[in-house]
């Protein structure tokens, strides 16, 4: 029973040094109670959801710009569609000279939208990551679809701006693979901390 006492799975932040320092008759005060142990999961439940909330709006900030640049991009492909170089948006950051685009650069810059739009779905309104992205892997026929792209770019040469633009959808997946990651690991530490809960009559 002492072994069972000195698990004290809810103790407070802070509380192992003075642990070391009292007596162990005096353990008996650090053993929360049903409601506080209740308290200390809700609290870092409301934490987690906190942190999500604030990483899920972030992406979606990233995600709604990438698609209008993308847009932005897309119309000057179409207004300008007998030039035969067309800066991306990325171009006035850098000092090297545009080099011509890829081979349909407008299919590529259509492509890139709608793989932003197929991963704002997976993002669900209740501002939770669905599952559905990392449930099947990041396989090998949906990864050839962002990297298809800045592949031919770096294999036909072209300029960094422009590879580096071509692979800006890619960048998003991978946020939100990582996101999605970052919250079921949240979701699961909060699990496996109320499996800790204990029964302490008379605490």
């Amino acid at each position: 029973m002492d072994e069972l006492r000195q698990r004290a799975p809810f103790r407070l932040v802070g509380e192992d040094e003075a642990v070391d320092n009292m007596n162990p008759e005096d353990d008996e005060r650090h053993i929360l109670d049903e409601q506080e142990q209740e308290k200390v999961i809700q609290d870092l439940r409301q934490m987690s959801q906190k942190s999500d909330w604030i990483y899920v709006q972030a992406l979606r900030m990233i995600m709604l710009n990438s698609i209008m640049l993308q847009v932005v991009f897309l119309s000057s492909l179409v207004t300008y569609r007998h030039s035969r170089t067309i800066p991306t948006p990325l171009s006035p950051f850098f000092s090297t000279v545009p080099r011509p685009l890829i081979p349909i650069a407008s299919g590529f810059t259509f492509l890139a939208i709608t793989l932003h739009i197929l991963d704002a779905f997976l993002i669900s309104s209740s501002s939770c990551l669905t599952p559905i992205l990392v449930a099947g892997g990041f396989s090998i026929p949906r990864a050839a679809l962002y990297l298809l792209a800045p592949f031919l770019s770096v294999l036909t040469g072209r300029d960094l701006p422009q590879t580096i633009w071509w692979a800006f959808p890619a960048v998003v997946a991978g946020l939100v693979i990582l996101m999605q990651r970052w919250t079921s690991d949240n979701t699961r530490s909060v699990e496996e901390l109320e499996g800790l809960r204990y029964n302490a009559p008379g605490a």
